[in-house]
């Protein structure tokens, strides 16, 4: 294992997506044997990451609402 290697498996231990990333990891060894298996499982790591984006574009979505609410007030003095 290079150093890289184990900096990256250092940093995984301490994810809580730490058990999939295991799982990926040992099925990334029989990636050539099972081609149709693994491009299902891109396209739905794929899917995964969409649905995390829709997520983050409606928050700040709401961010960007919330600020268009706020009314600036100039005080004489």
């Amino acid at each position: 294992m290079t150093k890289k290697e184990k900096v990256r498996e250092e940093f995984f231990c301490l994810c809580p997506m730490y058990p999939l990333y295991l799982l990926f990891k040992s099925f990334s060894k029989k990636r050539e044997k099972h081609p149709d298996f693994f491009e299902h499982l891109d396209n739905a790591r794929k899917e995964l990451l969409l649905g995390i984006k829709s997520l983050l574009e409606d928050r700040i979505a709401e961010i960007e609402e919330r600020k268009k609410k706020v009314t600036k007030i100039e005080v004489e003095g």
